[in-house]
């Protein structure tokens, strides 16, 4: 799965478009729950939105501010990774600084791609709803 935290107010849009091509993702839920609660912290409702990326050609691009700005509480609970902002850049630069590649160490990448409306999910409760049926 891959998980995106938004405001509430956005899912009338989301609801009509999906995700659009520089959406940023992750595939760590803790991550995207750490996203939530800074959206709310600003005053806003959150919305945790994922799809199920087995069957995508996702064409990720690399989540520079993740990578400029790790959140490392998440990177070392979820990934193990210990490192500082200089040594993650440093492993950066010794990938070949795809997307996928961005996804692969800091767990979050952007989207290269459009992901319709009806491929995605809602959190809801203690599961998932389709957005379609998601009434804000």
């Amino acid at each position: 799965m891959m998980y995106h935290a938004a405001s509430k107010n956005k899912i009338p849009y989301i609801f009509r478009n999906g995700f659009f091509i520089g959406t940023y993702i992750t595939r760590l839920e803790a991550l995207a729950d750490y996203y939530a609660e800074t959206i709310e912290d600003e005053g806003d409702e959150a919305v945790i939105l994922c799809f199920d990326s087995t069957d995508i050609d996702l064409k990720l691009n690399p989540d520079f501010a993740g990578l400029e700005e790790p959140i490392s509480t998440v990177l070392k609970s979820e990934l193990g990774i210990y490192l500082d902002e200089d040594e993650l850049w440093d492993e950066w630069e010794a990938t070949n600084q795809t997307g996928d590649d961005c996804m692969d160490l800091i767990g979050s990448a952007r989207l290269g791609v459009i992901i319709s409306p009806d491929r995605l999910l809602v959190s809801y409760f203690d599961g998932f709803i389709p957005l379609l049926e998601y009434s804000a």
